[in-house]
């Protein structure tokens, strides 16, 4: 959000933003990914959590939930809502895995 060169790119041209900071082939997406995924192994490993899905998925879902509030003024035209995207992902960070 504070990233003025970032929100400008995003503002001038959306669609090609769009495409260069989610796609799939994006390094951009690439390193986010990772990223998160380490942060999730980290929190496993120390007990903080404990997903109800495999890291790679909910690496992924923590991402898309993001862009889609970051960047929620290119794909909607509303406002950005991170408060949103961070109760979101508490919520999908907070649900265990049942016992079977």
């Amino acid at each position: 959000m504070a990233n003025e060169p970032l929100r400008r790119f995003v503002q001038q041209d959306a669609e090609y933003a769009m495409r260069v900071l989610m796609s799939k082939s994006s390094t951009v997406e690439q390193r986010c990914a990772a990223s998160v995924r380490t942060a999730l192994e980290e929190g496993v490993q120390k007990g903080h959590i404990r997903p109800a899905m495999d890291l790679d998925a909910l690496a992924y879902v923590i991402i898309r939930i993001g862009e889609s509030f970051l960047y929620r003024d290119a794909l909607t035209g509303e406002p950005p809502d991170v408060e949103s995207a961070i109760t979101a992902i508490r919520i999908l960070l907070t649900h265990e895995k049942r016992s079977e």
